[in-house]
C-alpha cells in the first residue's frame, strides 16, 4: 500500500508546475543565501505555486503573522522556535519545496515533512538534537543530508523512501539506528556509521538497492531483523559483538561474501534466504540454524556445518545447487533440513541417534545417506526409513 500511495502522490505532484525550478530574481534568491541569518522566531519557506500555505501544523495562538511575498513565506512566532511540531508541513505536502529553520530548533517532530515530494535538501539547524518518526519519509527530492554534530536521535522511518539520497555520514552521538530509518532509499550508495554505534534496527537499510558495502564498527552489538534485506549488499564483515544473525537479515540481498568475527550462537529464520551466496562456513560457536536460513540460495554448492550445532530446522529448503551435506555428530534435531534440494546426492550423518531426523521431500537425485558404522539399523528404524535402501554405513 505504501508504494501505491507514493506512486499516486508522484503522479499528482508531477502535474503541478514547480516554481522551485523557475529562475528567481535577486531579491528572492537572497532569502535562501546561507549568509542570511534567519531570526530565532521565524520559519521561512517556498512553495511550488508561489502562494502561501493554507494548512500548517502550528498553534494559531503562537503565531504573530504569516505572509508570502517575493518567493518567500514567513511564519513569525511570539517566542523563539525550539521545536517543530508533528505534521508541521504535512497537509500541504504537494506545495513545499524550500524551507529554512532557525538554529534554535532542537527537535523536529514526527512526520513534520512527511511526503513533501518537492522539498529540496536544506541545512538542518545547528543545535538539532532529535528527529522524529517519519519526519522526512517520502521526501523524494532530497539528495543530501548534512547532520549536525550534536544530533543524538533519529526516529524510525525518518528518511525512508528518500529515493534521491546518495550518501550519509552519521554524527558521533548516534548510538542506535531505529527501524526502517533509511528503508527504500534506492540510490543510497555510501553510509558512514559512527564508531560508537551499538544497534541497527529492523529494516534500517532494507530495499537500499545501490548499497553494495558498509563498514560496521566494532562497537556494534545488535543487527535487527531485515536490516539489509532486499539491499544491494554484496560483502560484509560482522564485528565481534554480533552473537546472532537475526531473522531475514540479508533476505533477498545481493550478498556473496560474509566474514563473521563474533561468537554467533544462532542463525535465525530466513537470515540468508534468496541470496546468491555460493558457499558458507558456519561459525564453530553456532548451536541452532532456524528454518529457511538458507532457503532458495540457488547458487549455494557448499556449506560447512561444524561440531557443536545441535538443531537445524528446514534451513536448506530449495537450495537447487547443493549436492552434499555433512551433518555433525552433535546434531540432535534435523527437521525437514534438506527439503526440495533437487541436486542433493549425498548426506553424511555422523550422529548415532537419528530419532529427530527428517529430510523433507523432493530429493530426486539422492543416492546415499552415510551413517556411522554399526548404526544403520537405528537409521532404518527412524523417520528416515523411507530412504532405507540408500542408508550405507561409513567410517567417519
Amino acid at each position: 500500500m505504501r508504494r501505491v500511495f507514493y506512486f499516486l502522490c508522484m503522479i499528482t505532484a508531477c502535474c503541478l508546475a514547480s516554481s522551485c525550478e523557475k529562475p528567481v530574481n535577486e531579491q528572492e534568491e537572497n532569502h535562501w543565501s546561507e549568509e542570511v541569518i534567519i531570526p530565532d522566531n521565524q520559519i521561512w519557506y517556498k512553495t511550488t505555486d508561489d502562494n502561501q500555505m493554507e494548512h500548517i501544523g502550528f498553534a494559531e495562538e503562537d503565531i504573530i503573522s504569516h505572509s508570502y511575498s517575493n518567493g518567500r513565506g514567513v511564519i513569525e512566532f511570539k517566542n523563539t522556535v525550539n521545536s517543530l511540531p508533528a505534521k508541521a508541513f504535512t497537509k500541504d505536502w504537494f506545495k513545499l519545496c524550500r524551507v529554512r529553520l532557525p538554529n534554535t530548533i532542537k527537535h523536529i517532530g514526527d512526520e513534520a515533512f512527511y511526503n513533501c515530494l518537492y522539498l529540496e535538501a536544506f541545512d538542518l539547524p545547528e543545535n538539532l538534537e532529535s528527529i522524529g518518526i517519519a519526519a522526512f519519509s517520502y521526501c523524494g527530492s532530497i539528495d543530501r543530508i548534512d547532520f549536525p554534530s550534536g544530533l543524538k536521535h533519529i526516529g524510525s522511518s525518518a528518511f525512508s523512501q528518500c529515493h534521491r539520497l546518495v550518501s550519509i555520514v552519521l554524527p558521533s552521538d548516534i548510538d542506535v539506528l531505529e527501524s526502517e530509518v533509511f528503508h527504500g532509499c534506492s540510490r543510497l550508495e555510501n553510509v558512514t556509521l559512527p564508531d560508537g554505534i551499538k544497534s541497527i534496527g529492523d529494516g534500517a537499510f532494507s530495499y537500499c538497492s545501490k548499497l553494495q558495502s558498509i563498514h560496521l564498527p566494532e562497537s556494534l552489538e545488535s543487527l535487527k531483523r531485515y536490516a539489509f534485506s532486499d539491499s544491494g549488499l554484496k560483502a560484509i564483515t560482522l564485528p565481534s559483538g554480533i552473537t546472532e544473525i537475526s531473522q531475514n537479515l540479508f533476505l533477498n540481498s545481493r550478498l556473496e561474501d560474509i566474514t563473521i568475527k563474533g561468537d554467533v550462537k544462532v542463525i535465525e529464520r530466513g537470515a540468508f534466504s534468496y541470496t546468491p551466496i555460493t558457499s558458507f562456513e558456519v561459525p564453530a560457536t553456532v548451536e541452532i540454524i532456524e528454518s529457511y536460513a538458507f532457503s532458495e540460495c540457488n547458487n549455494l554448492t557448499e556449506i560447512s556445518i561444524p561440531e557443536g550445532v545441535r538443531e537445524i530446522y528446514g534451513a536448506f529448503n530449495g537450495c537447487a545447487a547443493l549436492t552434499t551435506l555433512v551433518l555433525p555428530s552433535s546434531l540432535e534435531i534435523f527437521s525437514n533440513g534438506a527439503d526440495n534440494c533437487p541436486m542433493l546426492t549425498d548426506i553424511y550423518c555422523k550422529c548415532t541417534d537419528p530419532k529427530d531426523y527428517s529430510l523433507g521431500s523432493f530429493l530426486p537425485e539422492l543416492q546415499h545417506i552415510y551413517v556411522p558404522r554399526g548404526y544403520a539399523k537405528q537409521y532404518k528404524n527412524s523417520s528416515l526409513s523411507i530412504y532405507r535402501d540408500k542408508i550405507t554405513e561409513y567410517d567417519f
